[in-house]
């Protein structure tokens, strides 16, 4: 019997008694109604159902959900021992697990890439990730070091619209052009010494 809030589904799965049953049962659960997902069962199931019917594609139909979903939860079965373990405990991300799965095939230097990016965002872990895969020979800190202080940093920009009349306008473009600018250009350059006043 399973019921709807997956208990008997997580034991059946724990105890290693996948059953077509269970294992859709738990995926239901997991992908369409829990708020707290148990991600080692979900994939755990993905794989035991990708494995009977074939395809990644299949276990989606039958589930009502994307084959991408059900790839990423399989792919955590791909991940070093320790890492699974990271990824169970919630100290990484499911993203950044699928991540590592794809684009890191070494478990020693996924476990060591893991660790560099598990207290960071699953933004910045994406391309920590993805600078550690093209630098392979480079340890994971100094991989995080090097993206997380290349980091962009962003300016807030406002934008004023002034009410002009035509005869004011064709004066500034008159006096823009001949200044080789745009008028808007022109127009935040008087503001900005103005302000400097």
């Amino acid at each position: 019997m399973v019921r709807r809030d997956g208990l008997c589904v997580r034991l059946s799965v724990r105890e290693s008694k996948m059953d077509e049953e269970s294992a859709l049962a738990l995926l239901f659960v997991n992908l369409k109604g829990a708020k707290e997902k148990d991600y080692l069962a979900t994939a755990k199931a993905c794989r035991f159902l990708r494995q009977k019917y074939g395809s990644f594609r299949k276990v989606a139909e039958k589930v009502g959900v994307s084959s991408e979903i059900i790839r990423e939860f399989d792919s955590l079965l791909n991940l070093h021992e320790e890492v699974v373990e990271m990824v169970r405990t919630k100290e990484i991300r499911l993203d950044t697990g699928y991540r590592l799965s794809t684009r890191i095939k070494d478990s020693k230097r996924q476990l060591e890439v893991a660790r560099a990016v598990s207290d960071i965002s699953s933004h910045d872990a994406r391309a920590v990730i993805e600078y550690a895969k093209l630098n392979s020979g480079m340890p994971a800190m100094e991989v995080r070091e090097k993206v997380m202080s290349s980091k962009t940093i962003t300016q807030r920009l406002h934008a004023i619209i002034l009410s002009l009349s035509e005869e004011a306008y064709l004066n500034l473009r008159t006096k823009a052009s001949k200044l080789k600018k745009r008028p808007s250009e022109l127009v935040k350059e008087i503001i900005e010494k103005w302000l400097e006043q």
